[in-house]
């Protein structure tokens, strides 16, 4: 018997009632613990978090909370806050548990469980990233269906064949909560029945049995019920316990577990909720710009600045990193809360923004000196920075101090191809690995630079791509290399949604509406370095559901969509921005790209790697507690390949898609919902929280969107760094000079290879660079740094010296490593380079 609280931060109501029952549901635990000696063990959920809301109110109970805590009789972490796996990146996931670590550490213990009892199913490569922290279990509920023959209890194995032991909750976190509640006797044939269930799955003699549920208290009663149960029950064990105990008894048994590899995202059992990768969109649009940030120019950009002398700010990226990852709880970044809660969501957003620009200003001060910003108020210096570990050729655009004219060029005195478009001057260069270049920004009379892009009406063309405007506003585009050609791309496909918050739920009579037969406004505009076509259309869509929510309405609104298709000089790769009033109501709006591959399975970016999954919908019955969809969550990427050709949607923060087996891709933009849960949806058998209506999940206004298409032959290794460059593109920052060299290449990984982190490590000065191995062969690759390595040590996830199997140094120079990496494998390094002087 486990007792235990789930406690959802925020959810149907804001994080300031939800923290004042908390403050109330742990004094009365600290009672009970002061009280009752037999009161052996209670689990604060495995987030750290609670703690610190707790304390912000109560610092006089540290202390207390310390010593219990030191005793093992409570119990906190590993996560600082339950997240939602797959809205959230790789790193954030190791962050999360870091902080976890960071806080537990404050207290003396803590709970090496990998447990997750309510995210809504779980990512293929949780057992790696468990393992890099020292766990090897995880206690999970949802994802996982159980039978006679398919145990509760198995081995979870992720792709680079890293493994943990697996428990599943069948019956949920909650299968003996308020078991006292009815009086001793019924706590005793509650007991029996309970047991008597999840026998048939268990592995072992051990039955486990969860006393807790969303923010209840504990039961002070239980020690004593459980006693008298003993009692008249000699024949049982029923032991007051804890996670780590269970886990214990079953690794006993490791060797007689079934094995299972892959994600967790069975719906049979209980529900995934699979509609909450596309709710409230702009949270997820949020959530990535900050990861961005944080991941790809905060962290090493003050890194680099540190190797050149600085101090680290390690305290304000933290404080950085607390602000994002409050956000991703599994009732937070999913959008399923109350309004209120990610109307504060957008506070903390702002707040990771605000501290990230102050530090990356701070490291690009210290790395382009304190020479005069202008020279006679006509020149101003740009750090252009790179954040990928290969060189790459891409665009960039500058925002103008004012309606002067200008020209760029690079520092050193090259030339750059460039145009200025309203206020700001756009341009194509080649950028080195995780490095910068510096450009000089100066006032003169404009002047073209010749180009080889082609002009035509409602055509755009580089080298690569020849693109032709329809006049519905699609387009057909012509792989000029390959000799293909895709037609009919990017249409817009709107549909009634009479779901909530949680599941899309297609109304019965559910009128679909596209932009064929729209008569688009289509301009070409020509530059030196891009080709861009831009196309104004309405679409006419319902206005909400009608009132028994079977059908849509017949009034239209007018939705206005502005679209750029752009391409760039020497990129193979054709950028999309979607601009949407949204003025309709219980819709789900998606682009299509009927690309013509036919293929079984499509590939998806996924953390740390890629994963496969089957086109279409699998087989259900009605038995089912959720009807499968054909949706799939992606981190960044979609692929579609048939052996010969691919196609690829790279995308920005959007990461909901679903392909078929005919080979079309939809991409998902918005879904608009009027309630946090019913219970009348088509597509889910149980209501999913509390029956609350949320108008601003509605998503009314203006919405920006960003994705890019990348046709490519079937190796596609090209077309991933393709749209890794389009995600995570080179980013432009005001400098005052250039003390140091005006090109710089900070860390340089030989692709297919990819860096996901370049930091200072935690509790030394060396440098951390974390990396993966995306493919399922064996890479060899040169890592390079631009500062002398004086002592190099592979470490896990903690960043602990310890070994990482399947990676091998081959040969060690002053500034290049040459190593091999098997597949699927995640690298964690600690390089003690030679700093410069400050």
């Amino acid at each position: 018997m486990v007792s235990h609280t789930h406690w959802d931060r925020e959810w149907y109501l804001p994080y300031q009632v939800f923290r004042a029952r908390l403050v109330r549901m742990i004094d009365t635990l600290l009672d009970i613990l002061s009280s009752r000696k037999d009161f052996r063990y209670f689990t604060l959920d495995g987030q750290t978090i609670v703690l610190e809301d707790y304390l912000e109110i109560r610092l006089d109970k540290e202390e207390e909370l310390r010593r219990y805590i030191r005793e093992g009789r409570i119990l906190i972490g590993p996560w600082y806050i339950l997240p939602d796996e797959f809205l959230v990146s790789g790193e954030s996931l190791i962050r999360n548990l870091m902080l976890g670590e960071k806080v537990a550490e404050r207290f003396g213990r803590i709970m090496r469980i990998g447990y997750l009892p309510d995210p809504f199913g779980h990512i293929q490569e949780m057992p790696q990233i468990l393992r890099g922290f020292d766990i090897d279990n995880f206690v999970f509920w949802r994802g996982y269906s159980v039978d006679e023959s398919r145990k509760s209890e198995f081995v979870w194995e992720a792709k680079d064949g890293s493994e943990v032991i697996a428990v599943n909750l069948p019956d949920g976190y909650f299968n003996a909560y308020n078991i006292t509640l009815e009086g001793v006797e019924a706590f005793k044939r509650k007991v029996q029945e309970k047991a008597e269930r999840l026998k048939p799955y268990a592995t072992t003699k051990n039955i486990l049995l969860m006393n807790g549920e969303d923010h209840l208290f504990p039961e002070e009663k239980l020690p004593e019920y459980m006693k008298e149960y003993q009692r008249e029950h000699p024949e049982d064990s029923l032991i007051h316990s804890n996670l780590e105990i269970f886990v214990d008894e079953i690794r006993k048994v490791k060797h007689l577990l079934n094995r299972f590899t892959g994600e967790l995202r069975d719906c049979r059992r209980t529900p995934i909720l699979s509609g909450v990768l596309s709710t409230r969109m702009y949270l997820k649009q949020e959530n990535h710009s900050c990861e961005v940030l944080l991941e790809k120019f905060v962290e090493p950009l003050t890194a680099l600045a540190y190797a050149l002398g600085m101090e680290y700010p390690s305290h304000l990226i933290w404080q950085a990193w607390k602000y994002l990852l409050q956000n991703q709880t599994h009732d937070g970044i999913c959008g399923t809360s109350v309004d209120e809660v990610h109307r504060e969501m957008l506070t903390r957003y702002e707040w990771v923004k605000e501290l990230s620009t102050y530090l990356i200003k701070e490291a690009i001060t210290h790395i382009g000196g304190d020479d005069a910003k202008q020279e006679n108020g006509k020149q101003i210096t740009y750090l252009v920075f790179n954040p990928l570990n290969w060189e790459v050729r891409e665009k960039v655009e500058i925002s103008l101090p004012d309606d002067a004219e200008y020209a760029i060029e690079r520092a050193d005195g090259g030339s750059v191809g460039y145009d200025t478009l309203g206020k700001s001057i756009i341009f194509v260069d080649e950028f080195p690995p995780l490095g910068y270049r510096s450009y000089r920004l100066r006032r003169i009379k404009r002047k073209r630079c010749a180009t080889p892009l082609k002009f035509a009406e409602n055509i755009i063309e580089n080298e690569f791509l020849r693109v032709s405007v329809n006049d519905d506003g699609t387009v057909d585009l012509e792989d000029k290399r390959f000799g293909m050609l895709y037609q009919g791309l990017n249409l817009f496909v709107d549909e009634g949604d009479a779901g909530d918050e949680y599941n899309f739920s297609p109304p019965e009579d559910n009128k679909v509406v596209t932009n064929k037969g729209c008569r688009a406004i289509i301009g070409i505009v020509k530059g030196n370095s891009f080709s861009r076509a831009t196309v104004k259309l309405n679409l006419l869509l319902p206005e909400g559901l009608s009132k028994d929510r079977k059908s849509r309405k017949k009034r239209k609104v007018r939705c206005p969509v502005r679209i750029t298709y752009t391409l760039y000089q020497g990129i193979p790769r054709l950028d999309v921005k979607v601009s949407i009033e949204n003025r309709a109501r219980d819709h789900r709006l998606r682009v299509l790209f009927p690309t013509g591959i036919r293929a079984s399975k499509s590939v998806a970016a996924s953390h740390f790697g890629v994963i496969e999954r089957e086109t279409g919908v699998e087989r259900w019955d009605d038995s089912w507690i959720e009807v499968p969809q054909p949706t799939k969550p992606m981190k960044g990427w979609v692929d579609l390949s048939d052996g010969i050709k691919g196609f690829m949607i790279a995308s920005k923060g959007l990461p909901e898609y679903e392909a078929t087996p005919d080979g079309e891709i939809y991409l998902t933009l918005l879904r608009c919902v009027g309630w946090l849960s019913r219970g009348d949806l088509r597509t889910r058998r149980i209501r999913a929280g509390p029956t609350l209506q949320t108008p601003e999940a509605q998503c009314p206004g203006r919405h920006e969107f960003e994705y890019s298409i990348i046709p490519h032959l079937s190796s596609g290794e090209n077309a991933l760094q393709l749209a890794h460059q389009f995600i995570y593109s080179p980013q432009s920052f005001e400098t005052s000079g250039a003390k140091n060299s005006d090109t710089l290449s900070f860390i340089s990984l030989t692709p297919p290879l990819i860096v996901s982190s370049v930091k200072k490590a935690e509790n030394s000065g060396e440098l951390v660079i974390r990396f993966y191995n995306p493919t399922e062969r064996k890479i060899e690759g040169k890592l390079s740094c631009t500062f002398p390595v004086e002592e190099i040590r592979t470490a896990n996830l903690r960043e602990k010296e310890s070994s990482i199997e399947g990676v091998e140094i081959i040969e060690r120079r002053e500034r290049e490593i040459t190593l091999q990496v098997a597949p699927y494998k995640i690298v964690t390094l600690k390089l003690k380079i030679k700093r410069a002087e400050k």
